[in-house]
């Protein structure tokens, strides 16, 4: 419930952080104080939910929420939940023209960035499968990620596509 580890919990119970008993080895805790715990510590565990939802779903429940609420922010480039939801949509509709089907495996190639999340939504959102690689990976390593995976479609920012490109690598894809 509070997503921390069991020696954590009874360190903040021996800090007196939270409120706890300890009866010979054992600590007992009352719901009350634990909630008003993660109240006060923004511990704020989701609520069990009557279905499971996929993270594209997720994602689409955010943006109605909260707009133009920063979702990502990357350096100096940030977008709202709004603007991630419309443009993976847009990415996820893009793949299925090209021909991405349910299950497809997608290989993407891009640094920790808004793009990076944007793909990744698009990818799930066409219901294809992420296979995400290291954007520092080595053309020589990255030829044999896509022979074990055998993706049916690769993303890639400019600089891989060159060096994928130098490197004389041609892929069917």
């Amino acid at each position: 419930m509070l997503g921390i580890k069991v020696d954590t919990l009874y360190r903040y119970a021996r800090n007196g952080k939270l409120r706890a008993l300890k009866i010979g080895k054992l600590w007992r805790f009352a719901m009350a104080d634990i909630e008003e715990f993660t109240l006060r510590h923004r511990y704020l565990a989701s609520p069990v939910c009557s279905k499971p939802m996929l993270l594209p779903e997720i994602l689409r429940e955010k943006a109605r929420k909260f707009a133009q609420r920063s979702a990502v922010i990357c350096g100096a480039s940030q977008r709202s939940y709004a603007e991630i939801d419309l443009m993976s949509d847009r990415f996820a509709h893009a793949l299925q023209e090209k021909g991405i089907e349910p299950g497809d495996r997608v290989v993407v190639v891009l640094a920790n960035s808004v793009e990076f999340v944007i793909a990744c939504f698009g990818i799930w959102k066409a219901r294809a499968v992420v296979v995400a690689e290291d954007g520092a990976i080595r053309p020589n390593s990255l030829t044999h990620v896509l022979e074990d995976t055998q993706p049916t479609a690769l993303v890639v920012d400019r600089n891989v596509a060159v060096q994928l490109e130098e490197f004389k690598i041609h892929f069917a894809i």
